[in-house]
């Protein structure tokens, strides 16, 4: 009981309660940081497309949106090529070895 009890308190030592600290602390700065762009209302919009526009002009803005469009693009066809990939990958028959068809002949 005693070896258990010392096991225990060399694991709740006091760098491994900061580690976990640290990462609770995380988790709590992400879900914060998610719940306040998910709860943004139509006020907090306009005002972030008035910055931007303060910010890039409205020359800009079309070059960065194309930009923009042509970077998704560019993702969506690499993903698409590497999922047909693996699709044509799974569809493969498994090559045999002529070694083994002949050991299995005999």
């Amino acid at each position: 009981m005693c070896l258990i009890l010392n096991e225990f308190k060399d694991y709740l030592s006091l760098h491994n309660i900061q580690r976990i600290v640290v990462r609770l602390h995380k988790e709590i700065l992400i879900k914060k940081t998610m719940l306040l762009f998910l709860s943004m209302g139509g006020m907090e919009w306009i005002v972030i497309i008035f910055a931007i526009l303060l910010l890039f002009g409205g020359r800009k803005i079309p070059e960065l949106m194309k930009g923009l469009g042509s970077g998704i693009r560019e993702f969506n066809k690499a993903k698409n090529d590497v999922t047909e990939q693996l699709r044509e990958g799974m569809n493969e028959k498994p090559k045999t070895n002529s070694k083994t068809e002949d050991k299995s002949a005999e």
